[in-house]
């Protein structure tokens, strides 16, 4: 595989787990494997920040507790995934790993 073809699905997995632009790559329809795993990940990601912004808006729970422990534990598991797709490995992320694995893209 040629070098810039390793960094554009490096690029594409980046894209995966920032939020609402996992829609690049899931649009794209990569072949790459690489990418279809992180992709799936980052959708279940997102699925999960998209339900966390509706909780965000419980009065008290949702602002004190539900926001501040949910936004947080996304950017951890942002970071792993990203790491992950610097790294070059495809390991399930913590909680949302069985969930991706699921999906069928």
């Amino acid at each position: 595989m040629t070098e810039q073809k390793l960094e554009e699905e490096r690029v594409l997995g980046i894209l995966a787990y920032l939020s609402v632009l996992v829609l690049v790559p899931f649009l794209m329809k990569e072949k790459s494997d690489f990418v279809r795993y992180h992709t799936k990940q980052g959708l279940v990601l997102f699925g999960g920040e998209i339900i966390l912004g509706i909780l965000s808006g419980i009065p008290i729970l949702g602002w004190f507790i539900i926001a501040p422990l949910g936004w947080l534990a996304a950017l951890v598991l942002t970071v792993i995934g990203i790491w992950n797709v610097l790294e070059k490995r495809s390991k399930p992320l913590p909680l949302i790993g069985p969930w991706a694995e699921k999906i069928k893209i």
